[in-house]
């Protein structure tokens, strides 16, 4: 494709995204599909319904008995987010695990019942850490006067990514209370407490019951669970709405206003996902003086990593300010991770910068850029970047730690030079060589006649009568000599 239509293309296609942010009030769809016990109780709940069609959301009620209750059809789903308001039993498919395949695929979900829930409600919320009470709470301290049932908590404990600093202060509550059952799940957070002198029944009581909590899945899709149908009903979200408590904070027999239209609606604004969500964009890394990104880098190279975070607010992107946002670099495991601080901020987006070293281990590294907020999005891009050793011309002349063989390797070849030059200038002694040699000559000669005397004498010995003597004295009268007399001659002069 050539390079200006590449570029309309793309231009085109940013501000198709850019039109679709600005029109969507959730990132994920506007699809809500609320599930009832009759289609009639939709009057209970028109505050809450009416709210999601003002914000943009296409509502489906359904009754959960309905065959039309469906989450799928055909593998794909029917809605964005799941409004189940129920204490029949959750069959066909409402069923536990058609809800929990529809938020392991992105779904979004506030579940909310009371007293007389169904069995298939308790499995449903076991799978999610939490175990419901059976009886209604009762308070008699912060309770109405006329029914204990409905309590006013101002126990708001969510972080103010779920429920806004100053957005809600009392609530008005009539249900059940739970507990949570997996104390050690990250992705579990609470939303609103019950007071310290409500009672739940047998088994719990006080600050450890819960009537709200939220969990935000791994693959980010948000769940909230509600113990009570009447805390996001009408009359508990009217204006005028009061509780008569007599604990003395309450001022004895006054009235108290009540919030829950708000934190009914922060609930399902965060639930929904048309709050705290926050995304990474234009992610980088190069080296430090550099402005060019390569997938390979060299040992012990100096780069620095870049990357800049965005919160969507329900209307348009803002930057989003953390100091939880680490990069590390991983093979198997950590070689170095380190936090990202702050380099530069404009009202739309962050940008947090970090310079690495990288580590003296090469192979093929995933750089991570990870924020895990309470409340927020989690946040975690991946890249994989090679990291290669020296090459065989880049490695530095000489090694610190290699000076004791360079010393070893230098001395032995002065060694050998010396050496050399004292053998080559040394001065021969020729006149005691020949001395040598000539003595050397005399004796080997003196040895050699005197075995051969020895010999003449032995045969003279053995037959003087012989022809053997006649033979040896006439040899010996030719040379001019007696026979025996070299042996005295040769012993003369070896002495």
């Amino acid at each position: 494709m050539p390079r200006p239509l590449l570029i309309v293309s793309a231009a085109a296609l940013l501000l198709a995204v850019v039109a679709h942010a600005a029109l969507a009030k959730s990132l994920t769809g506007d699809r809500v599909l609320a599930v009832l016990d009759a289609p009639a109780d939709a009057d209970k709940y028109s505050t809450l319904l009416d709210g999601l069609k003002e914000r943009g959301f296409n509502v489906q009620v359904e009754s959960v008995t309905s065959k039309s209750a469906q989450l799928f059809s055909y593998g794909e789903r029917t809605a964005d987010h799941l409004l189940l308001l129920t204490t029949k039993p959750l069959t066909n498919g409402m069923a536990p695990k058609s809800v929990i395949h529809f938020v392991n695929a992105g779904g979004n979900a506030l579940i909310a019942t009371t007293k007389g829930l169904s069995t298939s409600h308790r499995d449903l919320a076991g799978e999610f850490g939490i175990d419901f009470e059976d009886a209604l709470l009762t308070d008699e301290f912060y309770g109405d006067r006329n029914a204990t049932s409905v309590i006013a908590s101002s126990r708001i404990v969510a972080p103010a990514a779920i429920i806004g600093t100053g957005k809600a202060a009392q609530v008005a509550y009539r249900g059940i209370g739970h507990t949570v059952v997996a104390t050690d799940n990250p992705y579990l957070l609470p939303v609103l407490d019950a007071n310290p002198t409500s009672v739940g029944g047998k088994r719990v009581a006080g600050e450890k019951v819960r009537l709200v909590s939220a969990m935000q899945a791994a693959n980010n899709a948000r769940v909230a669970l509600v113990g009570s149908l009447d805390v996001l009903a009408d009359e508990f979200m009217a204006a005028d709405r009061r509780i008569h408590a007599a604990a003395p904070q309450f001022g004895g027999a006054s009235t108290d206003k009540l919030s829950n239209a708000a934190f009914a609606t922060e609930l399902l604004q965060w639930t929904f996902q048309e709050k705290a969500v926050v995304r990474a964009v234009a992610p980088a890394h190069h080296h430090v003086g550099g402005t060019e990104q390569h997938d390979m880098y060299r040992i012990k190279d100096e780069i620095v990593f870049n990357i800049t975070l965005q919160e969507w607010t329900g209307t348009a992107w803002h930057a989003h300010l953390t100091d939880t946002l680490q990069f590390s670099a991983t093979m198997l495991h950590p070689y170095v991770r380190h936090r990202m601080p702050l380099a530069l901020t404009t009202a739309h987006s962050a940008v947090y910068s970090t310079f690495v070293h990288l580590p003296d281990v090469y192979g093929v590294y995933t750089f991570a850029a990870t924020c895990n907020e309470p409340g927020y999005s989690h946040v975690e891009h991946k890249q994989l970047v090679s990291i290669r050793p020296y090459r065989h011309n880049e490695y530095p002349r000489y090694l610190p730690v290699a000076w004791p063989y360079y010393v070893g390797a230098y001395s032995h070849m002065a060694a050998f030079v010396v050496f050399a030059a004292l053998w080559l200038s040394r001065t021969p002694v020729k006149a005691a060589v020949g001395e040598a040699a000539s003595k050397k000559e005399v004796a080997t000669s003196a040895v050699e006649e005197l075995l051969r005397e020895e010999e003449e004498e032995k045969v003279a010995a053995k037959g003087s009568s012989t022809a053997v003597a006649p033979a040896v004295a006439a040899a010996a009268a030719k040379e001019g000599r007696a026979p025996g007399s070299g042996k005295a001659k040769r012993r003369n002069r070896a002495g």
